[in-house]
């Protein structure tokens, strides 16, 4: 079965990307790959998670996961852990900066469709903003998709595991 970190890390290799934002990082599994199989010193990662509880997080405790992702990829040299929320880690970073920004964290509408306009704007041309849960039953991702989708006129790729990805050449 081919997951998220396969298709990103496909994604990564094929443009020879250096800079990997990802949003909603929880216990760092597609960080953890993405650092395995990518042996480039020069690729980076900033991985954005504020690990606080809030409502719609089902997780028993932020603590215990974070603690799982410290242990893993953070203590990677080429990842920097920002625990903050999207909104206040997006202040650290120029416009057209990123190669490729993936988005997995609150799932509400308001949060999805929040991170994938402001976000946008900090993808290189010719970059990728990619992210997670494009499924019919996870509608507000799918709406939120599709609304950014009708804004700029083009189909997101699908691919596996729920991704979604549009390569920016708007």
């Amino acid at each position: 079965m081919k997951y998220r970190w396969n298709v990103l890390h496909e994604l990564i290799k094929e443009n020879n990307f250096k800079t990997y934002v990802e949003i909603g990082v929880h216990r760092g599994d597609t960080c953890k790959f993405l650092l395995e199989n990518i042996k480039d010193e020069d690729f980076r990662i900033y991985a954005i998670d504020p690990y606080a509880l809030y409502d719609g997080y089902n997780f028993k405790s932020a603590e215990e996961i974070k603690k799982v992702a410290q242990d893993g990829p953070f203590k990677d040299s080429r990842c920097e852990h920002i625990e903050k929320f999207s909104a206040d880690a997006i202040i650290g970073f120029a416009d057209k900066s990123i190669d490729i920004i993936f988005i997995d964290g609150n799932h509400k509408f308001g949060h999805v469709n929040f991170d994938i306009h402001s976000w946008c704007e900090k993808v290189k041309d010719g970059g990728i903003l990619a992210g997670h849960d494009y499924w019919r039953r996870n509608k507000p991702v799918v709406r939120a998709v599709n609304l950014f989708s009708e804004e700029i006129g083009r189909k997101p790729v699908l691919d596996a595991d729920g991704v979604w990805y549009f390569l920016k050449d708007f």
